[in-house]
C-alpha cells in the first residue's frame, strides 16, 4: 500500500480512491466513538465535580469542562461535517473521473492530519480526565 506521504523526486504518489474512502470511513467510526465517550465523560464530570473542593481542582474541572464543550460542541461536529463533505467529493470524483483527483488527495491528506491531531489531543484529554476523576472514585 502506498502511503499518503510517499513521494518521488517529482510528485506525490497517489493512493487508490478506495484506500482514501476506507480511511474516511475509519474516521467517521472514530467520530461516533468520540461522541459516545464525550457523553460518558460529561456524566463523570457532572457526577464527581462536587467531590473536588480545592480551588486548584476546581480550575482543572473548569479546564476539562471547557474542553468538553469545545470538543463536543464545535470540533467533533466540524470534523464530522468536513469528512462527510469530503466523501461527497470522492463520490463525485469517482463518477466524473476528471483531473480533480490530485486536489482531492491533497485535501484528504490535510483532513486526515487534522483527525490524527485531534485523536491524539482527545486521547490525552481522556487520560487526564480519568486520572483526575479516579482520585475521588
Amino acid at each position: 500500500m502506498i502511503s499518503l506521504n510517499s513521494t518521488t523526486d517529482r510528485h506525490y504518489l497517489q493512493p487508490s480512491l478506495v484506500d482514501l474512502h476506507n480511511r474516511s470511513l475509519e474516521c467517521l467510526s472514530a467520530i461516533v466513538r468520540w461522541k459516545r465517550e464525550l457523553h460518558i465523560l460529561q456524566k463523570f464530570l457532572d457526577r464527581y465535580s462536587s467531590k473536588f473542593p480545592a480551588l486548584e481542582d476546581k480550575k482543572r474541572l473548569d479546564h476539562f469542562q471547557n474542553l468538553m464543550i469545545y470538543y463536543s460542541g464545535e470540533l467533533v461536529p466540524e470534523i464530522n461535517r468536513k469528512i462527510r463533505l469530503h466523501e461527497g467529493d470522492l463520490a463525485r470524483l469517482i463518477q466524473e473521473k476528471n483531473g480533480r483527483i490530485t486536489k482531492y488527495i491533497t485535501e484528504h491528506r490535510e483532513l486526515m492530519e487534522q483527525v490524527a491531531s485531534f485523536s491524539k489531543n482527545y486521547d490525552e484529554y481522556r487520560h487526564d480526565l480519568y486520572e483526575f476523576i479516579e482520585r475521588v472514585m
